[in-house]
């Protein structure tokens, strides 16, 4: 089985850029949070909370899942935040994606099914929306940035898909 990490250049360079300006050593460290899952993709935390961090299960017998870790007693909580039952579970399927509306706090979750669903915090559907249309070769992530164009406003966040097309070019996405 092979496991794969994609981080952006760009964190390395800020974060070299930042510990250069500020004459630190880089040294870098891990710390074991939670144990248990089930193919784990994807770990974030809504905005403004540093209780709960959100991990994004790919896939299990059981289903693709979202849990959730309570940083302050490291325990996993049970039962999943969310579970879609109805997404295969075979490798490099179930849930690619998850991101939280910086503002709102809304969830944004994709799924291998190419359904993007909008969910509020405690997890209710709000709305979703089938990308199949979009052509999307092998969908890998979700974010909110500002869209680049010069002329929005750059408090202005869209949503993009990451996908095998998109690695040069982001697929555009609006609210």
């Amino acid at each position: 089985m092979v496991t794969r990490a994609v981080v952006p250049a760009c964190l390395f360079a800020c974060l070299a850029s930042v510990l250069v300006a500020s004459g630190a050593s880089a040294q870098a460290s891990s710390e074991l949070v939670a144990s248990g899952f089930s193919r784990p993709l994807y770990a974030t935390s809504p905005p403004g909370d540093a209780r709960r961090l959100f991990v994004v299960e790919q896939g299990s017998a059981a289903g693709a899942s979202i849990r959730i870790v309570d940083l302050v007693t490291r325990a996993v909580l049970s039962p999943p935040f969310l579970t879609l039952q109805d997404l295969a579970t075979g490798s490099e399927l179930g849930l690619l994606g998850l991101a939280f509306h910086p503002v709102s706090g809304d969830l944004y979750v994709l799924g291998e099914d190419l359904l993007l669903r909008q969910l509020t915090g405690t997890g209710a559907l709000l709305e979703s929306w089938d990308l199949s249309a979009l052509g999307l070769r092998d969908p890998q992530g979700l974010v909110f940035a500002p869209s680049g164009d010069l002329t929005d406003d750059p408090s202005e966040l869209s949503l993009y898909v990451r996908s095998e097309e998109t690695r040069l070019n982001s697929s555009h996405m609006s609210e």
